[in-house]
């Protein structure tokens, strides 16, 4: 866990640009000699080049019209470049960049989870970024714990895409129903739990109609991990923590992890006010089939899309949020020099100011660079994202990292959530989470990152 003040300003910062205020930014620059200036700035002159074509992969179906409208501004600038783009399903795109970059058929660029990608950089996989962009990443356009996602050995290898935080949304009119107002928002678990109760609906036979919260109870890979941390962290503990330099060990098998399967539990198995079977995440919600969940900023526009008259709120997490950040790499062959000035040449368009404002606007993927202005968005839900005041997470610098979440994801969606009888029965759940801890270490151990 790491205390970001910068970061803090610099969502706050976000947060006000997205009603329209222009002041400059407040975060202190890393080499503030260095010009932020996005540029066409190439390796070679593209414009004179042959015919150009690029491949481009995401883990986020939202960015597909931000993507469509991009890439056609780009090519109408320089008609040689041809960009053909692909979204996926975030697990989907981590699969087949696990194929794919070894046997040679990855794409051009991709943006992803510098954790995630981390041992494709090391494994050479990744093309160091040319000048230009390097200065672009260290200055001020970006915070210095969003730089330090970019960089290994002092050398830039990517670009920040975008960066993600957390929040409770909840439906407006389901609250009022339940006599609730914004002056209930949850401080703790057992608010949750109590919440959940209030909010849920059952029919006559006692069948869960509409969840009082949507709880990500399977799929999703580490995704369910994830978000299993969210919650721990507002615990004040995380799923690994770094004990020295490199070195971690599991932070879950004590009373905070307790705490916190108590909560799925308790909800799951011994209120039932959420099951695998309801509507669940944005879509349940938007359905109207639950009443709360946690996610990222993106759910504004897809309600905007799916649901334009849902009349919805965020509620922030109380004690901690998690800064996700994605980023861009190049991964054409470097002996085709043309192709990746064009690859690093499109990151750079897709950097500019009025270009993050669409990022944010369509996909509703924050952009981690400063300075953005974004009208139209409602303040009220914008604040509930803000990391003011809270400790703020961020991903390890974890080359196994994503094995690490995924194995503990599926133990927590087979095993953790899906067992009735860990209802009531504190020593049942420190069994399996000492289980759970035994293969984290395992892990940690196979990837010499074991600091126990």
């Amino acid at each position: 866990m790491k205390k970001v003040l910068a970061l803090v300003m610099s969502l706050m910062f976000v947060s006000m640009l997205f009603v329209g205020c222009s002041q400059t930014p407040s975060a202190t620059p890393t080499n503030p000699d260095i010009d932020d200036t996005v540029t066409e700035t190439a390796l070679v002159d593209i414009d004179n080049a042959g015919e150009i074509n690029l491949t481009l992969w995401i883990g986020y179906p939202e960015f597909d019209e931000w993507l469509s409208q991009v890439s056609k501004a780009y090519t109408e600038k320089h008609p040689n470049v041809k960009i053909e783009y692909t979204t996926f399903n975030l697990r989907d795109v981590e699969t087949k960049l696990s194929t794919a970059i070894p046997a040679g058929s990855g794409p051009d660029i991709v943006s992803i989870d510098p954790t995630f990608f981390l041992r494709f950089v090391q494994g050479g996989y990744a093309r160091k970024a040319p000048e230009n962009v390097s200065q672009f990443v260290q200055s001020e356009a970006f915070d210095k714990v969003v730089q330090d996602f970019c960089i290994m050995d002092d050398a830039v290898y990517s670009v920040p895409s975008l960066i993600s935080t957390g929040g409770i949304y909840y439906n407006k009119d389901m609250w009022a129903e339940a006599g609730l107002t914004e002056a209930d928002a949850p401080k703790s678990f057992d608010d949750i739990r109590e919440l959940s109760k209030k909010l849920a609906k059952f029919d006559d036979k006692g069948n869960l109609t509409r969840s009082g919260i949507s709880l990500r109870l399977t799929g999703g890979g580490s995704g369910l991990g994830e978000k299993f941390w969210l919650w721990l962290m507002q615990e004040g503990h995380s799923i690994v923590k770094e004990v020295e330099d490199g070195k971690f060990v599991p932070d879950y098998n004590n009373e905070a992890g307790l705490n916190t399967m108590k909560m799925y539990v308790d909800i799951v198995w011994g209120d039932k006010t959420c099951n695998a079977d309801i509507g669940s995440d944005a879509a349940g919600f938007e359905a109207g089939q639950t009443a709360m969940f946690m996610r990222e900023h993106w759910v504004i526009p897809d309600i905007a899309k799916n649901a334009p008259d849902l009349n919805y709120g965020v509620l922030p997490l109380w004690n901690a949020g998690l800064m996700q950040t994605n980023n861009w790499y190049v991964l054409s062959d470097e002996k085709d020099t043309e192709k990746a000035a064009a690859a690093w040449d499109f990151i750079l368009f897709m950097l500019e100011p009025e270009n993050q404002a669409l990022q944010a606007k369509l996909s509703g993927w924050f952009p981690a660079r400063n300075g953005v202005t974004v009208d139209g968005v409602d303040p009220a839900v914008l604040a509930a994202f803000s990391l003011e005041g809270k400790d703020v997470y961020t991903y390890p610098t974890l080359a196994c990292n994503d094995e690490i979440y995924t194995k503990f994801a599926e133990r927590l969606s087979t095993e953790g959530f899906m067992t009735p009888e860990f209802y009531g029965n504190d020593e049942a759940i420190m069994d399996f989470l000492k289980k759970c801890e035994d293969e984290t270490i395992s892990i940690l151990k196979e990837n010499n990152a074991y600091g126990g």
